[in-house]
């Protein structure tokens, strides 16, 4: 019974809310097919950590230079176009239904790699800035990442232990500097675990790499990174 009126409940709000394409507008689509078609994917010949695209070698001179927690990020497309508005709208304007579509696009890119023994675990968020959106959009992707790809699940591996500034307007240095330090152990054990961080976008992967350093100190065998956009 609660799973019909689960169900039934959704319905209704999908009829008297339709979900609407961010790209054109188009009623009844989270992502219409004339949009989807303009998402740019990431496909292999990309830098392992920054995924900007190579010619040959599978790592930049600029991440081949520095020393990474991070093993390998996974990034699905091109942070540009329907897919960029789509995100803006997930993470800022309260539409979760886009937690199915993105997450979904990730999996997608995910089912070619081997990441069958990882556990899923969302960047998060401080609790300020939790409470003020409502929501986690990393841990909503996190979750229908885990369920798409029978993944274990570990919503709390990580804390967020300061309220960072937004990363948005700062250059690399500054990106790095506004979040050493910021994350730390939470209340699931990650001992001994391959642990896949789940986040919507990264630009420099500063935030990816301090949480990389703190599952790496939570014991954390290995880690890697998933996103759906590379900006």
């Amino acid at each position: 019974m609660k799973v019909w009126l689960r169900q039934a409940s959704g319905l209704t709000l999908e009829f008297l809310f339709p979900p609407v394409c961010p790209g054109c507008g188009r009623l009844g689509y989270p992502i219409c097919p004339h949009c989807r078609a303009e998402i740019v994917p990431i496909t292999g010949s990309d830098c392992r950590i920054c995924n900007r695209l190579l010619d040959f070698a599978d790592i930049c001179g600029r991440c081949n230079a520095a020393r990474h927690s991070l093993g390998r990020v996974y990034a699905a497309a091109v942070y540009s176009g329907p897919l960029r508005d789509a995100i803006i709208r997930f993470k800022y304007n309260n539409q979760r239904f886009l937690a199915e579509t993105l997450g979904d696009l990730l999996a997608r890119r995910l089912r070619e790699e081997a990441v069958d023994d990882f556990v899923v675990t969302p960047v998060p968020l401080h609790r300020n800035r939790q409470k003020w959106r409502g929501y986690n959009q990393s841990a909503l992707l996190g979750k229908r990442i885990s369920e798409e790809l029978g993944l274990g699940y570990e919503p709390n591996g990580l804390e967020r232990l300061r309220d960072t500034a937004p990363q948005t307007r700062q250059n690399l240095k500054q990106r790095l500097a506004n979040v050493r330090g910021a994350f730390g152990t939470g209340s699931a054990d990650l001992q001994g675990k391959d642990v896949l961080l789940v986040d919507d976008l990264s630009t420099t992967g500063a935030t990816l790499e301090a949480c990389a350093k703190a599952a790496r100190k939570a014991g954390a065998s290995s880690v890697r990174a998933a996103v759906v956009a590379r900006g």
